[in-house]
């Protein structure tokens, strides 16, 4: 069943109408608007957040973990995606492929190997998980696998994506060959990167003979960081930018936070972005693309409205692939 028609279900099964689940979602905490709530269960606009899923389907007495497994089965890659269709059971699934994962990265006395511990630290941190009884766990896959296993479905779902993303095998076979393919897309690269920092991006945007472009671009440069060049990259690939708004509050992306933006990487629908609109502020923002002269521009918190506008008006400065969480900041 498709994310709108469960949501669709849950809301009828309850009886409340779209006025009285906005007011109680409200009073829990979490405002979401009628209209947005309709165009949801509608299927108008992309599936909401993990926070506004879990929130529907509390006041509306569905399975929180059902609704946000197909929230994200919408929105995930297409290598994800058609193995979420595949499976009988999600959450059994997933708990497979932790233990493969986990599996892949031990040695043969069950060992995490060192080439894989800072990759799955990271990619915890990531997802906001704290790390207890850190040197233990970096070193035994039994406490990684029963650590993985506790996650909430929302920790587990984004955990999938960023090993997945980080090219981490299921097999010793596999797991060798990215070892490899990562060796051979550093070879010529600089161990090191000089990564400017920027805290107040703003881009001149300017449109040309039915094509748009940046000019000027970027300013507000303040800062640098040095970078450890695992994944190849070039000096110019990257930038820093810290986010400024709550806009992504849904992705666990806050003000303070500092997201790192690949130039180089493709943007697909369904990934987190540096954008700029037409004030020329770059921002974080998730991007759907239905056809080539439209960008949807979504928000993770529903206190922000989806902005559908015209491609040229619309200028996408790299591909999301880290953040660093600000864990004193106001706002996390």
């Amino acid at each position: 069943m498709k994310y709108h028609q469960l949501l669709k279900q849950y809301i009828e099964n309850s009886g409340l109408s779209h006025r009285e689940i906005s007011r109680r979602c409200r009073e829990k905490g979490t405002p979401i608007s009628q209209a947005y709530i309709s165009q949801l269960a509608k299927g108008d606009v992309p599936p909401a957040s993990d926070e506004v899923n879990r929130m529907l389907a509390v006041v509306t007495g569905g399975d929180p973990d059902a609704l946000i497994i197909a929230g994200y089965r919408e929105k995930a890659p297409e290598r994800i995606r058609e193995m979420l269709d595949r499976a009988d059971n999600v959450i059994l699934l997933i708990h497979q492929y932790i233990d493969s994962l986990v599996k892949a990265m031990s040695d043969d006395k069950g060992r995490i190997e060192p080439a894989y511990r800072k990759l799955l630290i990271e990619a915890l941190k990531e997802s906001g998980v704290a790390v207890t009884e850190e040197d233990r766990f970096l070193h035994h896959g039994d406490e990684a696998r029963a650590l993985l296993r506790s996650l909430d479905i929302e920790s587990k779902l984004q955990m999938l994506t960023i090993l997945l993303d980080s090219c981490l095998g299921c097999d010793s076979e596999r797991k060798s060959e990215t070892l490899e393919r990562r060796r051979d897309r550093a070879s010529g690269t600089p161990s090191v990167l000089r990564v400017p920092v920027y805290r107040n991006m703003r881009v001149q945007m300017s449109v040309g003979r039915g094509r748009k472009r940046a000019a000027g671009f970027p300013e507000g440069e303040e800062e640098w960081e040095f970078l450890w060049n695992a994944d190849g990259f070039r000096e110019q690939d990257l930038f820093y930018l810290i986010v400024r708004d709550d806009a992504m509050a849904g992705s666990r992306i806050f003000g303070g936070d500092k997201a790192l933006v690949c130039r180089s990487a493709g943007v697909q629908n369904g990934d987190i972005a540096a954008v700029a609109l037409e004030d020329g502020e770059a921002v974080l923002r998730r991007i759907w693309r239905p056809d080539s002269k439209t960008v949807l521009i979504c928000a993770d918190n529903p206190r922000y409205e989806p902005l559908v506008l015209s491609s040229s008006r619309v200028f996408i400065l790299g591909k999301v692939i880290r953040v660093t969480f600000d864990l004193c900041g106001s706002m996390s």
